[in-house]
């Protein structure tokens, strides 16, 4: 475990955990840890599916706004959500408390996204007078519709778990004690894929077609 991420195994599921007190904040240092975690993940045959989460309060609040002056270096999180969306294995975002911003949309980039119940998401850059730049703006409104796209983007409002469960953002909302768990049991239906099928169901993905891995195997 360093300041970044805590990276562990957990049978067929790769865990990456998000450790940057206090929010989170995707500077730098972070994507390069994610990017190397998951590409570690990635490259190991025992590994049928990779997890993304956050700790604390936050999964993450989004960008690092001291790179906003300094200037921001490779990869970037849309650099880094690309690297999720074409990497064989499937990934799911546990997102365990606030994913705001850039931690949303790097939510996003994964194939499936469960929610703990305390879960709050929010695209709230139209408040400092910007817009989404990582992705949001044409990946949500594939997933959700433009219409309540749109009202995200436009308002920079806040969401919670079950909003988001029923305007199919997520997957479904699992109790803290049974996340690792249903993880788990995810990976090992994954496990049981045929690869041909999952390299489909990956491809489907990319495409824009709606898709849950849960549901789908």
């Amino acid at each position: 475990m360093t300041d970044l991420i805590e990276r562990f195994t957990r049978g067929p599921l790769g865990i990456i955990r998000m450790t940057r007190q206090p929010v989170n904040a995707l500077g730098h240092a972070l994507r390069c840890a994610i990017s190397e975690a998951h590409r570690d993940f990635d490259a190991d045959p025992a590994i049928a599916a990779i997890v993304l989460t956050g700790s604390g309060r936050f999964f993450s609040a989004g960008a690092d706004i001291t790179e906003f002056d300094s200037g921001r270096k490779p990869p970037y999180l849309t650099d880094l959500i690309d690297q999720l969306e074409q990497g064989g294995t499937p990934v799911v975002a546990l997102i365990n408390g606030i994913a705001f911003g850039g931690g949303l949309e790097l939510s996003l980039g994964c194939d499936d996204i469960y929610l703990l119940p305390k879960a709050k998401l929010a695209l709230p850059e139209i408040k400092l007078g910007i817009i989404p730049g990582d992705g949001g703006t044409w990946i949500l409104p594939r997933i959700i519709g433009e219409a309540r796209a749109a009202e995200l983007f436009y308002t920079g409002d806040v969401i919670d778990a079950p909003t988001a469960l029923d305007w199919g953002l997520v997957s479904r909302v699992v109790a803290g004690e049974t996340l690792m768990d249903e993880a788990c049991a995810l990976a090992a239906k994954v496990a049981a894929m045929p690869p041909h099928a999952l390299r489909q169901a990956k491809n489907l993905m990319r495409q824009g077609r709606s898709i849950s891995y849960d549901t789908a195997l």
